[in-house]
């Protein structure tokens, strides 16, 4: 069994995703690569049972016009596979030089 994104594709270890995060007080896209994918059941009925240990690019500075360069976030962790989107064709070259280090 593998989680599906909103799409209704499957998440495995090594896709990259795009995501939702919280950036001061809007919302932001972060694009990651998929370092693992459990399963176990939440506390709570509306929990989802999906836990995808993710690790991101910070670029939300970057392209508002500052002069800051594309660095890695630390892992962390996305408990809702449906609100992601899996993207392997279109990754910017710039991200995928940075992926190089992330192990899988």
């Amino acid at each position: 069994m593998t989680p599906k994104d909103k799409l209704g594709r499957e998440i495995v270890v090594g896709d990259f995703i795009v995501y939702g995060h919280a950036l001061g007080r809007s919302a932001g896209l972060r694009i990651g690569k998929v370092l693992d994918v459990t399963h176990k059941p939440g506390r709570y009925p509306s929990d989802s049972p999906w836990r995808i240990r993710v690790q991101g690019v910070d670029d939300d500075w970057a392209r508002a016009g500052v002069d800051r360069p594309l660095e890695l976030c630390r892992p962390g962790t996305l408990q809702f596979p449906e609100r992601t989107v899996v993207d392997r064709r279109s990754l910017p070259l710039a991200y995928a030089a940075l992926f190089t280090s992330v192990a899988r």
